[in-house]
């Protein structure tokens, strides 16, 4: 579930690469924190919502932050 999120969020996440990396990392830590406070990797993907809504989201807050 991890995995196949944070695969489908690269991939449509259009940003430079440096911020792509980042978005990615920050995946990583939300998930990893998330299973040491007993939440499910299913749990976390609902909660972050679908892999192209975090996309938009994050796109948009990267785009915002580079003007």
């Amino acid at each position: 579930m991890k995995k196949q999120y944070i695969r489908q969020v690269r991939k449509n996440l259009h940003i430079p690469r440096s911020a792509k990396t980042e978005v990615v990392r920050d995946l990583q830590e939300i998930f990893a924190s998330a299973a040491e406070h007993g939440e499910s990797e299913q749990q976390v993907a609902e909660r972050l919502g679908t892999p192209v809504s975090y996309t938009h989201l994050r796109a948009h807050e990267t785009l915002r932050h580079l003007v």
